[in-house]
């Protein structure tokens, strides 16, 4: 959705702030690309795995879901 869509919409807020929002937004999903192509350690994953599903990133879910994964298989 765009920010004129948005204001149509009844958005008050400046374009700055949809602009800052995206790229904030863009910069994360980077940042969670790059995080899986690194392998955690043992200490990161055990950390992972004592969380709440909910209180995980979304590069950290995708990682502890694929971990049950193979763990279900063995």
């Amino acid at each position: 959705m765009t920010w004129r869509e948005m204001r149509k919409n009844g958005f008050r807020g400046q374009i700055g702030v949809v602009s800052e929002w995206a790229r904030r937004r863009r910069l994360a999903e980077r940042t969670d690309q790059s995080a899986l192509a690194r392998t955690p350690s043992a200490r990161s994953i055990a950390r992972l795995m004592t969380l709440a599903r909910n209180d995980l990133s979304k590069s950290d879910a995708v990682l502890i879901a694929a971990i049950d994964l193979v763990t279900r298989e063995r």
